[in-house]
């Protein structure tokens, strides 16, 4: 038993030291192979609060500690509580972007007019997905409907004419679910289809829409 007291203990502890090699060894190269990670998100266009006409981009940061494989982006119109998508976005390198809004039935297009929230949410090579970036926005693509009150008569199709002196005034009523920012007004001689000037106003004050 003296005699081999002393080899078994070089023994155990050359065991020991073998074990541990492999095991810190596995833990270091399992560490640098699992996807640990989440990957991250942002939508950088258009501005929030943006209104927007026709087919827009919808474009963004995303980053990941491997790489960010897919981008997924859902709409959802806040006045209908009505959801648009998912959509696929294109992803290039960082930066990822997606075509929406095309033709459909909505006035020509695919999503109504209204108030608008957008969600996109990234995910690595093992769907591991990120957190929601939003972004609110509105679209608007119907123009605004413009009554003009007074003068009330076309000569062209009424056969009579609203009389002025020198100077005289133009009145009517605008309708627009956004603000307006100009009306503009021509005016012309229709004896002879000559302009004799244009005027306008910005920054119109409007209520009630």
């Amino acid at each position: 038993c003296i005699m081999f007291k002393k080899p078994l203990s070089v023994v155990v502890s050359l065991l020991s030291f073998i074990s541990l090699f492999f095991f810190f060894g596995c833990q270091v190269g399992l560490g640098e192979a699992v996807d640990t990670a989440a990957p991250t998100i942002s939508i950088t266009y258009p501005p929030a609060a943006s209104t927007i006409r026709d087919t827009f981009v919808l474009s963004g940061i995303c980053d990941d500690d491997r790489a960010v494989t897919s981008v997924t982006v859902e709409i959802r119109n806040t006045d209908m509580n009505q959801s648009f998508g998912s959509y696929n976005a294109d992803v290039s390198g960082k930066r990822w972007q997606v075509r929406l809004n095309g033709s459909g039935s909505y006035n020509g297009w695919q999503m109504p007019d209204g108030r608008y929230v957008a969600e996109a949410r990234a995910y690595d090579a093992i769907g591991r997905a990120s957190g929601v970036s939003s972004l609110s926005f509105d679209i608007d693509n119907t123009p605004p409907l413009f009554i003009l009150s007074s003068p009330g008569n076309d000569t062209k199709t009424s056969g009579s004419a609203t009389k002025f002196g020198s100077v005289f005034k133009f009145a009517g009523t605008i309708a627009e679910d956004h603000t307006v920012s100009k009306v503009s007004v021509t005016v012309k001689d229709v004896a002879t289809n000559s302009e004799k000037g244009t005027f306008s106003r910005s920054n119109v004050e409007t209520a009630d829409n």
